[in-house]
């Protein structure tokens, strides 16, 4: 829920700044200089000569510039570490429920749960049976409930953890590099919510 709020509802620029702690690069060998990145930019912060440069002092990061070169000259750097993204998709997910406290509701379908990220375009088998949809005024509690259900069910066979259907932590055995706690603890420390919670079947 976290993810979908501070990701889906952010901004292009918010985007990147969430992915990325660098600003876009331009590949000088690449570049026409036909200028087309200094019209959409609307930071004004590219100036074209033998190639685009970009003022990274004037920059602020919207990615205009990478989608409109017809070159493909200009790219996103990816690069940031899986925590400072957790923790940063936790401060923009504060600015979206910024004076929204208890008029938003949260849902999450816990369903067809894949082994990456769902912004990916591609996907693989589910690693769990589908277990229903969660809901909660909390976001932090909504997204601790929906690992706790996960981690609770077995894993399927034919999915990447068949081979081991009872592992505990399904999302740390996928991806044994990244924490997802730090982004549930952040949202708590943050006063975002709380991961206690109770479950209530209906």
């Amino acid at each position: 829920m976290l993810k979908n709020l501070g990701m889906g509802l952010g901004c292009r620029s918010a985007k990147q700044m969430m992915h990325s702690d660098v600003l876009p690069k331009v590949n000088a060998g690449k570049c026409i200089a036909c200028g087309m990145c200094t019209e959409w930019c609307p930071a004004a912060a590219i100036n074209v000569k033998e190639h685009a440069a970009i003022d990274e002092k004037v920059c602020w990061g919207c990615g205009e510039c990478t989608v409109t070169c017809p070159e493909g000259a200009i790219k996103i750097n990816w690069k940031t570490t899986p925590g400072a993204l957790q923790e940063k998709i936790v401060e923009y997910t504060m600015g979206v429920l910024k004076n929204k406290q208890n008029k938003a509701a949260h849902i999450s379908f816990i369903m067809n749960v894949s082994p990456e990220c769902d912004c990916c375009t591609y996907n693989d088998a589910p690693i769990v049976r589908d277990i229903g949809i969660a809901a909660s005024l909390d976001p932090v509690a909504l997204d601790q409930a929906c690992i706790d259900l996960v981690n609770g069910e077995k894993a399927l066979s034919g999915s990447r953890l068949g081979e081991n259907p009872g592992v505990e932590d399904k999302f740390a055995a996928l991806h044994n590099n990244v924490d997802w706690s730090v982004q549930l603890s952040y949202g708590e420390q943050m006063g975002l919510g709380t991961r206690k919670y109770q479950l209530v079947k209906i």
